[in-house]
């Protein structure tokens, strides 16, 4: 079973978004909104920025549109050292009309994002974390989630799938679970969610797990619905551990990072990480550019050793660029991950 992103309404599930840091990198929060909800109420999105530098600092904020990933609306904000500013409402700041979308920071700031429905009964939302680069899962790279499934909405839990695609071109994420499988594309920097996911996969009642990858670079994750108050709660996704032979554990990788995390096209980015084997095997590692990178590089390190990684990347064009490094132990253990930058262009 499969099935095209459209711009999908948004329903109740909408999102309550965590902290960030105060790095000067791009964070990605998906699941921002501005929609009316039921009995006159309406959903919308507050933020909470700071700064807490000494010297004032300008933060970019920009709005994409869900299902599209194109711009919708932006703008730039300059903190005063120390300053604490409150958006009440995301989409009157930004000068946006209704719908949902992805909110991206970029600068050395504190964000805080939380997208609520207030009515007379009650605040609902819901705590989901910001994407970071670190963040960012691989091409064909695996996360596996619990979820629940029902047959009655109105009595029972059931989880909703937010898939995140962070590449440039349009990506097939693939989800399986209870000995079914299903799809959907996502285009390049947009957002979808597969709600009821359980009868998307013919799921019995109760728990279940999910694997989920895809085509592109990605982040997700999963909403489970109380059936009473309507107030989802976030579920993380894990890796799951790689295939290897009998008695023997895969390789771990304590490190891999790329510096700096945002850079101009014709600039260098260092590459540095460690690795090693819980059963004391000899690992050794290898990189590669990873195919939904949006920037162009070339790998001008070493592409491949033992020990400790040390590397370089030379970028010629703006993107998001990212590398993967897979450890292998020799006995069939096998780990991935990856590292990313943002190369911008400064035309």
């Amino acid at each position: 079973m499969s099935r095209k992103s459209s711009w999908p309404v948004i329903a109740t599930v909408l999102v309550t978004l965590g902290g960030v840091g105060a790095a000067a990198e791009e964070v990605w929060f998906a699941g921002v909104g501005s929609l009316p909800g039921s009995g006159s109420t309406r959903w919308r999105s507050e933020a909470v920025l700071h700064n807490p530098t000494a010297a004032a600092q300008e933060v970019l904020l920009e709005l994409r549109a869900r299902g599209f990933g194109t711009s919708a609306a932006s703008t730039s904000l300059t903190l005063d050292a120390g300053e604490v500013r409150h958006l009440p409402d995301l989409y009157q700041t930004l000068g946006a009309g209704p719908g949902g979308g992805v909110l991206r920071v970029d600068g050395a700031a504190l964000a805080w994002v939380r997208t609520f429905n207030q009515g007379t009964t009650g605040t609902f939302g819901q705590d989901v974390p910001p994407v970071r680069l670190a963040d960012i899962v691989g091409t064909g790279q695996k996360r596996v989630f619990p979820a629940y499934a029902s047959s009655n909405l109105q009595t029972g839990f059931r989880s909703n799938l937010l898939l995140l695609n962070m590449g440039g071109q349009t990506a097939t994420f693939t989800m399986r679970g209870c000995n079914g499988s299903t799809s959907v594309e996502v285009v390049g920097g947009a957002y979808d969610q597969v709600n009821n996911l359980g009868s998307w996969l013919g799921c019995p009642n109760g728990v279940f797990v999910v694997e989920v990858e895809a085509s592109a670079p990605w982040a997700g994750y999963v909403s489970t619905v109380d059936p009473v108050t309507g107030d989802p709660t976030t579920v993380r996704g894990q890796t799951p551990p790689a295939p290897s032979s009998p008695g023997n554990r895969p390789p771990v990788v304590g490190s891999f990072a790329a510096s700096p995390l945002e850079l101009v096209k014709g600039d260098d980015v260092d590459l540095r990480g460690t690795c090693a084997d819980p059963d004391g095997d000899l690992v050794s590692w290898s990189l590669r550019l990873d195919p939904g990178s949006t920037a162009r590089a070339t790998l001008v390190g070493p592409t491949s050793g033992t020990g400790n990684l040390v590397s370089k990347v030379h970028t010629t064009d703006a993107g998001l660029l990212l590398v993967e490094v897979t450890v292998t132990d020799g006995r069939g253990g096998v780990t991935t991950a990856v590292a990313g930058a943002r190369v911008l262009c400064h035309c």
